[in-house]
Parts: C-alpha cells; structure tokens; sequence
C-alpha cells in the first residue's frame, strides 16, 4: 500500500469516530507534509531517515510548538497503520519521530548579539579565535590544535578529535576562510591561533564584570542550542561518534545537503548581527 492510500483510510477512520471537524481538518493539514512529500512511496520502502529528513524541513519552516503538533499527528497516523495491521509494530517504531525538546539550561545562556559584542571587544586574533569556533562548532582543544593545512577553500578539517577519530569536513564560506587565511603563517605546520591555549588566562585578567560568565566552551553552546538542525546532523557538526536515544541506534544518517545547510543558515543569522563587521 502506497502511503496516500493509507492516508485516506486513516482519515476516513478518524471521521467515524464522530471527532469535531476542526480536529479533522488540522489532522489532514498537519500530515499534508508526508503526504506531499512521500505520498506515492510504498509503506514498506518508507525509511526512517526519510522522516527524519521531514523534520529537518518542517523545523527550518516553522516554529517549535507548530513542528511538534505535526509530529504528534505523524506518530498517530503511525499508530494506527501498527493498530489496523497494515504496517509490523517493529516498522512502525522504528519510523516514530521524537518532538523538539528545549533544554531548560539553554535559557541561561547569553544571546548571541551579547555575545558578538562581547568578542569584537577582543583583539583581533582573539576575535578571529572566537569567531571561528561560533563559525564551526568546533571544540576550544580543536581550536588550539588548528594549523595552515587544516583548510583549503573548500573545508576545514578536524582530524581525530575526542569523540568520533575521523577526519570532520567542515564546509567553508567567504567569511571563514578570511579569518583562516589572516592567521596563517608562513609555515603550513604552525599553529593557526597560538595565543589560543592561554586565552582563559587572559579572559580572567580583561574580562569587565558584567562579561565575567564568558568562557570558550560558552561559544561552542551558543552554537549548538541556536542552530536548526536536527539531533543526528548536530552530533555530526559537533563531531559526537552516537547519540543515547533508541531512534539513533537505527538510522542516524544526515544528508551532506542538510549538513551544508545547517551552517549556512547558522552563519547568515551571525552576519546578520549589526554588532558583526
């Protein structure tokens, strides 16, 4: 069964539950996404990765409570293809999406405007530190051990960090690649930010008060709670080898698309800052 017959029999079902039209009509809109996008797509070909690429578009589309009615009503739709036996329970859960959750710790983080201001405070080299860590998502420790063969035009590569030991390719832009280029050295093998191992020490001694919680792990957060991505594109950004959720063990597969995009997106929103120059 293709996946638009068995939406019109989900509906049909629904209508003879005497439920209000309302709910009927916000059911049939809200799963108008899958049906768009995979609606002549046999049930049995669906992959997970397909609605987890799904996710992606609606999270970079809509607002966080609008994405998570969507999914509740994908999951029910899912539920009821386990209930009436048209899909294996097995299928099904594997298909299952997980809503965007907000971590409460997130809201104490400083905004990323604050943030801006605070690093164009910075001498250059430090500024050009932090940016790229903003820029990357790349950890402080990754940072230090940057040199002038760690990029071409293309990408930034990240060789065998902590968690995943493997090269990472991080896409290049314009902006990246001109604060790479300004502090390279003469020799491929130097160090790209020498000053960067020492850079608590000196936050600790120039730091004015109310900037006092600023630290270089704050840079990589403020990356990672902003950017719209779902969770198995982050932790390929981040450079994190798995994820603890169920979901993960199955499918984390993110397209190189995506990936690009991500940043892309993430890098606009800095350049869009009016404390960015």
């Amino acid at each position: 069964m293709i996946i638009i017959e068995a939406f019109n029999k989900y509906i049909t079902n629904q209508k003879k539950k005497n439920l209000s039209k309302l709910t009927i009509e916000d059911c049939t809109q809200k799963l108008k996404c899958l049906v768009n996008k995979f609606g002549y797509t046999e049930l049995e070909k669906l992959k997970p990765n397909d609605l987890d690429l799904l996710k992606s578009d609606l999270i970079k589309t809509y607002e966080r409570s609008t994405v998570n009615q969507t999914i509740i009503r994908i999951n029910s739709f899912l539920n009821y293809l386990d209930k009436d036996e048209i899909l294996a329970y097995e299928k099904v859960r594997r298909l299952k999406l997980k809503q965007i959750q907000v971590l409460q710790k997130d809201k104490l983080l400083p905004a990323l405007d604050h943030v801006l201001r605070t690093v164009h405070s910075f001498p250059q080299d430090k500024e050009d530190s932090c940016l790229t860590v903003l820029m990357t998502g790349i950890s402080w420790a990754e940072l230090c051990s940057l040199t002038g063969d760690s990029f071409d035009n293309n990408f930034l590569y990240i060789k065998e960090s902590k968690n995943i030991h493997r090269t990472r390719e991080i896409p290049m832009n314009k902006k990246l690649y001109e604060i790479l280029s300004r502090n390279k050295k003469t020799s491929n093998g130097a160090k790209l930010f020498p000053s960067a191992p020492n850079f608590r020490k000196w936050l600790l001694r120039n730091l004015t008060h109310k900037d006092a919680k600023f630290t270089p792990n704050l840079l990589k957060h403020i990356f990672a709670s902003n950017i719209k991505v779902e969770q198995p594109t982050l932790r390929k950004m981040l450079g994190h080898a798995k994820g603890s959720k169920t979901t993960d063990k199955f499918y984390v597969h993110t397209d190189n698309q995506t990936f690009k995009e991500g940043y892309t997106l993430w890098r606009k929103k800095i350049n869009q800052q009016k404390q960015y120059h």
